[in-house]
């Protein structure tokens, strides 16, 4: 038969509305962008550790988050989550994934959009845990100035550093 062997697009064998990982679903969309699916696969430890440590009254920030996946993630261990990203894309997807998985978006659960490198300047906080991770590089015209990760990143350590709970016994350690 002619038509056994027809090639399909692999869009079009791979797209899916969502996975499930870890007990936690994820919106996903495998025609978004070149580079991303809507869940990053080399942040699924990060996830899982993350899951398994009680912050219970612990508050997270997730700042350049994407799809929100780690907010899910923290979340799921029960933290009161603060999401920030410049797309309001991503911010929505970031709120789709939050209600698949049963979360109320409000006081517990915020998501924002914002500049992230003017939000990291400003003296904010205190945080118990903090997210980042920022593109390589970026020139929004929706924020101040460039994004790029080799000039930038040391100041954007030191201000995620002020921020964090000065008292290191207060923080979440994570789990193995």
């Amino acid at each position: 038969r002619a038509d056994q062997h027809r090639v399909l697009p692999i869009a079009a064998i791979l797209v899916a509305d969502a996975v499930t990982e870890l007990g936690r679903s994820y919106l996903i969309d495998l025609t978004a962008s070149p580079t991303s699916s809507g869940l990053f696969l080399d942040k699924r430890e990060t996830r899982r550790r993350l899951m398994a440590t009680d912050l219970t009254d612990k508050s997270v920030l997730n700042v350049f988050a994407h799809t929100g996946s780690l907010t899910v993630a923290a979340a799921t261990a029960g933290a009161e989550t603060l999401t920030l990203d410049l797309s309001t894309r991503y911010l929505d997807w970031a709120r789709e994934n939050l209600r698949a998985n049963d979360f109320e978006l409000g006081a517990t659960h915020r998501v924002k959009q914002a500049d992230c490198l003017a939000w990291l300047k400003q003296d904010l906080g205190p945080y118990d845990l903090i997210f980042m991770d920022p593109p390589v590089f970026s020139n929004s015209k929706r924020m101040d100035g460039v994004l790029d990760v080799q000039r930038d990143y040391a100041w954007m350590i030191d201000d995620c550093m002020r921020m964090l709970k000065r008292d290191p016994a207060e923080r979440p350690t994570a789990a193995e």
